[in-house]
This record gives structure tokens, C-alpha cells and sequence, in this order.
């Protein structure tokens, strides 16, 4: 991420399903999370592409969402990608990597191991690294 990812657009809330996947893939549906007790936890959040309508759109396609409990996506999660934004926009730029791993959590309407009739597999554990540095060109240096 880096300041000119960053506007003034409007989160879109255009959740839907990757369509660039293949056709043999499993497509799932913002649906597939409702009354699920977990939050469509983005990877890449819809705050981090905020300078086009098309970019903050890209971040609503389901392959960029992870079942997380609510108490996760709204709160230390939150914090710690607004932390990312707040240096981005004070001069730095990050690179920014994503996941979850292992199987089972529990959300808001207790444990699961898969929502969705077990197409998607909700994680034990969601990790987020972040390699934030003065904005540049020679990064590699």
C-alpha cells in the first residue's frame, strides 16, 4: 500500500463472487456468510483502496474475504490496518501479506470449523504481516 491507493471514494459494498476463477472452482456468494456468526473479513481492506471506484470494488470479490469473528474484524484487526494506513498517509508505504490458517473458531454464534454447508473453511488463527517503510523507489536497498 502507498499514499496513491489512498482518496476519498466511497466503500462500494459490492460484495460478490470472483468470476476470474475457473469454472471448476467453487464459487461462493456474499450469502454463504449469513447467519453464519462470522464477519467477510477482507484481506486486502476496502480502506486501503480508496483512490478509485474500481479499485475499492476489487476488494469486495469473495477470494479476498476470511471468515473472522466479529470481535476480531471489528476490533484489533481494524486497529491494526488503520495503524498501516495512519504511516502510509505520514509518508511510508507497506507491503502488506495476509492469511488464515488451521481450522475452527469460534464466532458470534459459537464454534464452526466451515460455513456455507462446509464451502468455506473458517480458520483457527487469521494473520496479517506488514513491512512498513519510508516511502521510495529502491525498496530492495
Amino acid at each position: 500500500m502507498q499514499s496513491s491507493d489512498l482518496g476519498s471514494v466511497d466503500r462500494q459494498e459490492d460484495f460478490r463472487p470472483d468470476e476470474d476463477l475457473p469454472r471448476n472452482f467453487t464459487m461462493i456468494k456474499p450469502t454463504d456468510y449469513n447467519n453464519s456468526g462470522f464477519d467477510r473479513g477482507h484481506l486486502c481492506p476496502s480502506d486501503d483502496r480508496t483512490a478509485t471506484e474500481s479499485d475499492n470494488s476489487a476488494t469486495f470479490v469473495m477470494t479476498n474475504m476470511i471468515p473472522q469473528a466479529p470481535s476480531l474484524n471489528r476490533g484489533i484487526w481494524s486497529d491494526l490496518e488503520e495503524y498501516c494506513r495512519t504511516k502510509v498517509k505520514l509518508g511510508s508505504e507497506a507491503y502488506i501479506y495476509a492469511g488464515g490458517y488451521g481450522e475452527g473458531s469460534k464466532g458470534s454464534n459459537g464454534s464452526a470449523s466451515s460455513i456455507a454447508s462446509g464451502k468455506v473453511s473458517v480458520p483457527n488463527r487469521c494473520w496479517k504481516v506488514m513491512l512498513i517503510m519510508p516511502e521510495g523507489d529502491n525498496d530492495l536497498s
